[in-house]
């Protein structure tokens, strides 16, 4: 199954994304003449979870109001759009709110195609376009490329042999990361870095959104590198199941990491556990502390826990918020953010920001630059970096579009699939490593 139709399952289900292909025109559309013209638009906000509704209020019309539900299906389904607002203004904020939730460039300029479907007649004869659905739903569209899977090699360690063909000591992406000048910084990753630490350190919300081995947890802990001896405290539940946390396990986390008494007794009740903590919140701001929750794994949150969080982020020193939350995990955690699918956390949802991590598309060259310079190696000597046969063309055919729905250069897959390069290049006699041998891996 792709990651797209993965994804698009995890949003709302497939007989909502089946409606996509099959709506039938409203009275009003068919006074209009519309003809069935889905953009391609719709199936990106389903591709990064994000609901229709969303971006509808994104979008601010001349009358000062959101776009509403009517509206959005007429642009999105119908390529009808209101008359008072201009179509080009409507975009312009369009690009803006995809650029926020890190859509990528080359999807962004094509949201305003129309969507291809076989069967073109298939918005007034939706059958034969269900049952292609629902051929890739069971996986039997075998020759989609897109669907295959990816089947990355397993983890492997650097060989000796590759160490002595390439002329390196030790393994690049081993214990690479020592101090804070070892964390390869792109723009894209810059710019969510920015958005962690403002928000950690002013008392707001935001999750961090990304694939496994993006890099999420490098960053939080460059958060905490950065913060050394500052008057800042920072709370790390230590939870090993996420599954399991619960508002009790949240109260002694505050409590154990604030309090200086390692002897303290915890209440037996919730309700003084929640007091504890806020006493406690209130005594770090007295003393110019700021604070902030770091939670990793997020994505196995529970709803209620969101509710739980919303009252530690409403506690407050006159009209200052005390307690920044941090929410980090992997792409269900936008699922979870969905106030339609958990309505009873919507207070919370509606104030916490979300922002999504970026595959090295258009920094991988320098991501791996950077990384070989940390052990004294151009780049150039161990791979084919120019020509047909470059290493990362051959990365992006065997980890990036159009093989796969969405790309998954991120940095622990791409330095899974560089150390099984260069292994299968040393074994086979390679003095270089090209892109043919990564796509063949």
């Amino acid at each position: 199954m792709s990651i797209a139709i993965q994804n698009i399952e995890k949003q709302g289900g497939w007989e909502l994304h089946q409606s996509l292909y099959t709506k039938q025109p409203s009275d009003e559309l068919k006074r209009k003449g519309a003809e069935f013209m889905p953009l391609k638009l719709r199936t990106v906000l389903a591709l990064y979870g994000l609901p229709q509704r969303s971006w509808g209020e994104a979008i601010i019309q001349s009358s000062g109001r959101p776009l509403n539900k009517s509206a959005v299906t007429q642009i999105l389904s119908w390529d009808v759009w209101p008359k008072k607002t201009e179509a080009k203004k409507i975009k312009a904020m369009t690009v803006k709110f995809l650029n926020e939730h890190g859509v990528t460039q080359n999807e962004i300029k094509t949201i305003w195609e129309e969507e291809l479907i076989n069967e073109k007649r298939s918005a007034y004869h939706p059958k034969s376009t269900n049952k292609k659905m629902a051929r890739q739903r069971s996986g039997k569209n075998s020759a989609s490329r897109s669907d295959k899977p990816l089947n990355l090699p397993e983890f492997e360690m650097l060989s000796e042999k590759a160490k002595q063909v390439f002329g390196i000591e030790r393994d690049p992406f081993v214990q690479d990361v020592r101090g804070l000048g070892d964390i390869y910084m792109s723009a894209a990753q810059r710019s969510v870095y920015s958005t962690l630490e403002f928000e950690a350190m002013n008392a707001g919300m935001v999750a961090i959104v990304g694939e496994s081995g993006c890099g999420k947890t490098t960053l939080r802990r460059k958060l905490l590198e950065s913060q050394k001896g500052n008057k800042v405290r920072f709370i790390l539940p230590r939870i090993k199941d996420a599954k399991a946390l619960t508002d009790s396990a949240l109260c002694e986390a505050i409590i154990r990491d604030l309090s200086s008494d390692d002897d303290l007794r915890l209440p037996q009740s919730k309700e003084a556990r929640a007091r504890m903590a806020e006493q406690l919140i209130m005594a770090e701001k007295s003393r110019g502390y700021r604070m902030a929750l770091l939670l990793e794994e997020a994505h196995h949150f529970k709803p209620e826990v969101l509710v739980q969080l919303k009252s530690f982020w409403e506690i407050e020193d006159g009209f200052e918020k005390l307690l920044g939350i941090v929410l980090i995990g992997q792409p269900p955690l936008a699922d979870l953010l969905n106030e339609d699918r958990n309505p009873t956390a919507v207070e919370f949802i509606r104030r916490c920001g979300i922002k999504y991590f970026q595959p090295l598309d258009n920094d991988l060259e320098q991501y791996l630059k950077f990384k070989f310079k940390r052990i004294n190696k151009p780049l150039e000597e161990v791979f084919i970096t120019e020509g047909k046969d470059n290493v990362f063309d051959g990365l992006r055919d065997r980890l990036g579009k159009p093989r796969l729905q969405r790309s998954m250069l991120y940095a622990l897959i791409v330095q899974g699939t560089i150390i099984s390069a260069m292994n299968a290049a040393a074994q086979q006699g390679f003095d270089k490593v090209g892109g043919d041998i990564v796509r063949g891996l």
